[in-house]
């Protein structure tokens, strides 16, 4: 999306928002911590009928920063023209660990702390401007196939509350069950966000369904 054609839906939904009542919000959301958030920070200081919620995953807090399997792929096309068609749904069907093997295998750098991810000096000044800091997993995978779930968004949760960030989830790749939506709430995360375009059953009460903007 274009800047121009992505800050014009955010001022009509905002003005479609303020007609359901004055003081209603609705939520904006950004997966995976890219800085081209930044274009526009200062939209959502006049769009007061919107609320932005960044989903940022663990990798976004190590030392260094880490780039995500899709992210180092994506970026890898960029810089040589490859068709990655068939290797992005490869990829997806992986764990995160095991894609970025593959992608070592293939000599396609780490990318660490690339310039175009938000850095954790930006992520905390978006917070201060009233930016919700959520989650989106502490793996970039298809989380239906992990175990220990419930330990593991135990774990996620203590860190996410040690960083005053709020606990909520949003699954990646929109991918989830009845049973991972409870191991989730399980490990205390009070609310949870899905993607209308993953094929799903009916959500379940508090799950928030997210449409894409392309």
């Amino acid at each position: 999306i274009e800047k121009d054609e992505l800050v014009n839906r955010l001022e009509q939904l905002n003005e479609a928002v303020r007609t359901w009542d004055s003081d209603a919000v609705a939520l904006v959301t950004f997966d995976d911590g890219w800085g081209d958030v930044l274009l526009v920070e200062d939209e959502f200081d006049r769009l007061s009928n919107l609320q932005p919620v960044l989903f940022i995953g663990q990798n976004h807090f190590t030392t260094p920063v880490r780039t995500l399997p899709m992210q180092r792929l994506y970026q890898y096309s960029a810089d040589t023209g490859l068709v990655i068609d068939d290797l992005r749904t490869e990829l997806k069907t992986m764990s995160e660990e095991a894609a970025h093997v593959k992608l070592d295998e293939m000599g396609v750098d780490r990318m660490l702390e690339p310039e175009w991810l938000l850095t954790i000096n930006e992520i905390e000044k978006l917070s201060t401007k009233g930016w919700v800091i959520a989650s989106h997993g502490h793996s970039h995978e298809n989380l239906r196939q992990a175990d220990n779930l419930e330990e593991a968004f135990s774990v996620l949760t203590e860190s996410i509350e040690q960083r005053v960030y709020t606990p909520w989830l949003a699954w990646p790749e929109g991918r989830w069950s009845y049973e991972t939506v409870e191991s989730a709430k399980k490990g205390g995360f009070t609310r949870q966000f899905g993607l209308l375009d993953e094929p799903h059953d009916g959500p379940p009460t508090g799950m928030v369904m997210r449409k894409i903007w392309s």
